[in-house]
């Protein structure tokens, strides 16, 4: 009845000052009626002056107007004309075009939030008006202009644009960007004025996505959980790649893992507390209770024992046992990458996973027999489960097998609480909802493990001894106490001077150190500033919060606590892997990944036409995309060099020290070592730790081990008297050369031992040649003349 009753009639006429659009006016419009209106707000965008209707200013004669208009209908030709032009201009606010129009903007803010492209344009309010002749047009690539960017084809011959957000100059650039010659006769480019911005209903076309593989898919869950299609091909790939990175990453530190790193005393305190362990003594370190760490680690270490049948001197079994550090080092590095799979894409991961894999700085740490290498790989897995928690039991198993992961990393270092249970709270309160009880589950169920652990230690009576480790290792942590590491005042050297005389072989671990402190700088300004960026990959808040509590914690120990080189272990780790998700924000993301799925807007969208014969289009790669490619090559090339010169020599000096001792110096000997590893891998010796030479007198001792770099840097207190007859009064006996610790020289103090014997009546030389050896000067003089090479092994 209304539509009838407002089709009937010759005008519509409205006397409002002022309308947010003028609906009843449109409506009108529709039905083929114009309209008499001031041309005031809303009202002089519903009607087109002289083509739908009349507008006159506010004051003038409303009347006067009404009288010319009906006139002018009574013309039933003009009157047909203009009410054609009426339902034309009132068809372009469809649904379809409201709908088109809105698909823009969210498809422009997606694009803008991910960095899904390059956009040139100055920030400015103004939009161009760009007509262009459609034979200009063949070959153009119209996908490269913005979403929210306008077209009309309405008109035969000729395209015209509405760039928005575009001066002249920007659309200069845009028209050359997409490949259209500006100089081609009929182009004209000019400011739009507020009359041509209403009406459209085109957008340029998006790129299409790429086609579903063929056969069928198999059901997976997206990064947010949502359920999705995945070709059983993408998991054999992903699992492919995982494997490699493995096997490249375990080749890289089981290569000469016996000759490549020398000795460091932790080793040999671990692997005796694992062969006490596996013998049935309990947690032991010479048969005195250990409790500085957890026992998860010397667990680990009794069951390889146990199953191999390990067996041997304590150098024997501890090289042994390298290997069981270099495959959860490779571990480190496939659980890290397969994080990183779930956060950012492909190529960047691997990439990461690469650096992990090669770094020299891991390496080192990985191919000793060390505590770094375990604790890190279960919050990695633990993250790994997250991204798409299912509903009911499955939900709760994948929160008690997290927590199982945390406690498994917790109870072989506490430290790493600050990677695994600290994150694990913050990401529970950062969620709502079953994520979150799926999180404090975790959290729950790890703090449960580590309370079981002491609960057993209290059963079985060591809670004293336990007490006093632990509030040692606490007040050694918090920086009280001050016994160990660069920042103790007794410390011989500092940790500026250590990283200069490491940075030969340590500048990309540091470089990447630097970065990805900056990385986690900004990915948690990003969180806090750009949520949603991050509400759809659980993974990449995951990666962020573990950063930050690794950060957090070296943060602490460089300024407050005990710091020592291994802790940078973790923020290694977890700085790669921030530093990954900051460079796959910022890097465009059609040149590494599909297109995004944004479907091509409604409302007859001009199809985007194919490159014209003999001027095919090559994609640009933009200058960050080539700086991060150019970068990381460098990287690997380097960390590749580092390997190849730290593998393809002998850092090894105590293991062929020791075979040479072995066979050339008699067990019942006294021997001086003055570090700590020499004093706990040397074994039938009398063995002291003596610095004065009315030392050596008392104890008769005839040889002297000393390491040429620990004593430059202040870990042998030697006394300075004694130090200085060294190669004169006191003979070299035997030198072997390496990294770690310099030269590693035998000295014969038999001669000096001797003279001062000789006025004290009563004393005798202990020891001498092996049974059927040279005489001693002979053997002497062979042996320096063998050694002064840098070792005679080599």
């Amino acid at each position: 009845m209304r539509d009838r009753l407002v089709g009937s009639a010759w005008i519509t006429a409205t006397a409002s000052m002022g309308e947010g659009w003028g609906l009843s006016v449109m409506e009108a419009a529709a039905a083929g009626v114009p309209a008499v209106a001031y041309s005031v707000p809303g009202l002089r965008d519903t009607v087109r002056h002289g083509v739908t209707g009349w507008l006159l200013e506010p004051g003038d004669d409303l009347a006067g107007t009404l009288i010319e208009a009906l006139r002018a209908c009574a013309d039933p030709v003009a009157a047909a004309a203009r009410a054609e032009r009426c339902r034309e201009w009132a068809g372009r606010f469809s649904w379809a075009a409201t709908a088109a129009h809105l698909l823009a903007a969210l498809t422009a803010e997606d694009r803008r939030l991910h960095s899904l492209g390059p956009d040139r344009r100055t920030g400015t309010d103004a939009s161009t008006l760009v007509a262009v002749p459609t034979a200009a047009l063949t070959g153009a690539d119209l996908t490269a202009l913005r979403a929210t960017d306008l077209l009309d084809t309405s008109q035969p011959g000729r395209t015209v644009a509405l760039l928005v957000g575009a001066d002249e100059h920007d659309a200069e650039a845009a028209l050359a960007r997409i490949g259209v010659d500006t100089a081609v006769q009929g182009i004209s480019i000019r400011l739009a004025r507020h009359s041509d911005t209403l009406g459209w209903r085109e957008h340029p076309p998006v790129p299409a996505a790429p086609p579903a593989p063929a056969g069928p898919a198999a059901p997976t869950a997206s990064a947010d959980g949502a359920p999705t299609a995945r070709h059983p091909r993408a998991g054999l790939t992903r699992a492919a790649l995982l494997g490699g990175l493995f096997t490249l990453a375990l080749l890289a530190r089981l290569a000469f893992i016996d000759r490549s790193y020398d000795i460091f005393v932790d080793e040999i305190t671990y692997s005796v507390v694992g062969h006490d362990l596996a013998s049935g003594g309990g947690l032991t370190l010479y048969h005195h209770p250990f409790d500085l760490h957890p026992p998860a680690f010397f667990s680990m270490l009794a069951a390889v024992i146990r199953t191999v049948g390990l067996s041997g001197d304590r150098l024997h079994v501890l090289l042994a046992l390298r290997p069981v550090d270099a495959v959860a080092g490779a571990v480190v590095v496939v659980a890290v990458t397969a994080l990183l799979d779930r956060a950012v894409r492909r190529p960047v991961a691997v990439t990461a996973g690469l650096l992990l894999a090669l770094d020299p700085f891991l390496n080192l740490f990985d191919s000793r027999l060390l505590l770094e290498a375990r604790p890190p790989p279960p919050p990695r897995w633990a993250c790994c489960c997250w991204p798409a928690p299912r509903p009911g039991p499955a939900r709760a198993a994948t929160g008690i097998g997290a927590g199982l992961l945390f406690a498994l990393s917790i109870t072989t270092k506490e430290l790493y609480v600050f990677v695994s249970l600290l994150p694990a709270l913050v990401l529970a309160f950062a969620a709502r909802g079953p994520v979150r009880r799926t999180r404090l589950t975790a959290a729950a169920v790890a703090t449960a493990g580590y309370a079981v652990y002491v609960i057993a230690i209290a059963a079985t009576g060591g809670w004293s001894a336990w007490w006093t480790q632990k509030t040692q290792g606490v007040d050694r942590a918090v920086g009280t106490v001050q016994i160990t590491g660069f920042n103790s005042p007794t410390a011989p050297v500092s940790l500026v001077s250590s990283l200069e005389a490491d940075l030969a072989n340590y500048t990309v671990a540091y470089t990447v150190l630097v970065l990805g402190g900056c990385a986690t700088a900004w990915l948690l300004l990003q969180r806090a500033r750009r949520p949603w960026v991050f509400a759809g990959h659980p993974a990449r808040s995951a990666v962020t919060a573990w950063a930050a509590g690794g950060f957090l914690f070296i943060g602490y120990a460089i300024a407050f606590g005990t710091l020592e080189e291994q802790m940078f272990y973790p923020v290694m780790v977890t700085g790669t892997a921030a530093l990954a998700v900051a460079v796959d924000r910022l890097l465009p993301r059609p040149l590494l990944s599909r297109p995004p799925l944004t479907g091509t807007p409604p409302g007859e969208p001009l199809p985007a036409r194919p490159p014209a014969a003999g001027r095919p289009r090559v994609p640009r790669v933009p200058r960050r995309v080539g700086a991060a490619l150019a970068l990381t090559l460098a990287a690997l090339a380097a960390d590749a060099t580092v390997w190849t010169q730290v593998h393809t020599r002998h850092d090894d000096t105590y293991r062929r020290m020791l075979a040479w001792t072995s066979a050339h110096i008699h067990k019942d000997s006294t021997l001086d070592a003055t570090d700590g590893s020499a004093q706990f891998l040397l074994t039938g010796y009398r063995i002291g730790d003596w610095t004065t030479r009315a030392e050596l007198d008392q104890h008769q001792v005839q040889y002297l081990l000393l390491s040429t770099r620990l004593d430059a840097e202040g870990y042998v207190r030697l006394d300075p008297s004694l130090t200085a007859q060294l190669g004169r009064g006191i003979r070299l006996l035997h030198c072997e050369a390496g990294q770690t610790s310099g030269d590693l020289c035998l000295y014969d103090t038999r001669a000096l031992v001797a003279a001062d014997t000789r006025h004290s009546p009563g004393s005798a030389a202990v020891g001498g040649p092996r049974p059927g050896s040279q005489s001693g000067s002979r053997t002497a003089g062979a042996a320096v003349r063998a050694g002064a090479g840098g070792g005679s092994s080599r």
